[in-house]
């Protein structure tokens, strides 16, 4: 098994999530996203954008 096996759908990695957490790569994510921008908002930061899309890729947040 390489690396890549380890994080595509159906690869180790997101099974291990699925079973210890209940949930899919991409809810988790979500969450995490969640926590990171109310986090960032108890700092006394701004959230000006999240999962900003750019030639490069994407941005999950914004903040200022």
């Amino acid at each position: 098994m390489n690396d890549k096996d380890l994080f595509t759908e159906g690869g180790l990695l997101p099974m291990l999530m699925k079973k210890e957490f209940g949930m899919e790569q991409k809810e988790l994510g979500r969450r995490g996203e969640a926590l990171a921008a109310r986090y960032l908002e108890q700092k006394g930061f701004r959230i000006l954008a999240r999962n900003y899309n750019t030639p490069y890729g994407e941005l999950d947040i914004i903040a200022k």
